[in-house]
């Protein structure tokens, strides 16, 4: 297996291809003792309209009807983290 950095980062960037916000694609991967336990992009809150639907809705610059995949990624995950848990992610999470 190449660097396992590498192969998880590439991973995440496959996931960002679903985003359904198209200002930004945004892929998470939570990794947890050299297992994928969860992926997530950016996107609408499971069962809300999606921005490549009915567009965004920015609010100081951000649209606020997606949210950050690594918001998706441990709500998928149900939140439970452990220590020594990774989340590898295509972007720095913004202010």
């Amino acid at each position: 297996m190449k660097d396992k950095d590498d192969y998880y980062f590439g991973v995440a960037e496959a996931v960002s291809k679903g985003s359904t916000c198209p200002r930004l694609a945004v892929g998470c991967v939570l990794v947890s003792g050299n297992r994928i336990k969860a992926t997530g992009y950016n996107g609408a809150i499971a069962g809300k309209p999606h921005c490549e639907d009915v567009g965004c809705f920015i609010v100081r610059d951000h649209c606020v009807r997606a949210i950050h995949a690594e918001r998706n990624v441990l709500d998928y995950a149900g939140w439970d983290l452990h220590t020594g848990d990774i989340l590898y992610c295509t972007h720095e999470p913004c202010d």
